[in-house]
């Protein structure tokens, strides 16, 4: 069995649920050895199609949108289907937040509120 072949398997034992804990880390000890003891670099090779377009980032959804009123404000809440940043306050959220339209743009819920209430 050729050195890259070895490390390639202990890798793939050391990241396979199936085997036990300590079968996983004897693995990624051993592969962690061959490779710092051989000088081995980790390359993983990215191949695209030929003919595919660029990606484009997909703009949220807002899903299952509900109407709040607070006061004599109203506002869209919904729950955020992927990351992004809150357009108040600044700060990341992650899918399953609970989020607001202010001015068309995505913010926490409690920023919309903060912002509705000043």
């Amino acid at each position: 069995m050729v050195l890259e072949e070895k490390v390639m398997a202990l890798v793939w034992l050391a990241t396979d649920p199936g085997t036990s804990e300590q079968e996983q880390r004897t693995a990624a000890v051993a592969a962690c050895r061959l490779i710092r003891e051989n000088g081995l670099a980790v390359i993983k090779k990215i191949v695209a199609k030929p003919n595919s377009p660029p990606r484009t980032q997909p703009k949220p959804r807002k899903s299952n949108p509900h109407k709040k009123t607070i006061g004599d404000i109203l506002l869209t809440t919904y729950i955020a289907s992927r990351c992004g940043r809150c357009s108040v306050c600044k700060l990341g959220y992650e899918p399953w937040a609970a989020l607001a339209d202010v001015n068309g743009k995505a913010a926490h819920f409690t920023c919309a509120v903060l912002r509705a209430a000043s």
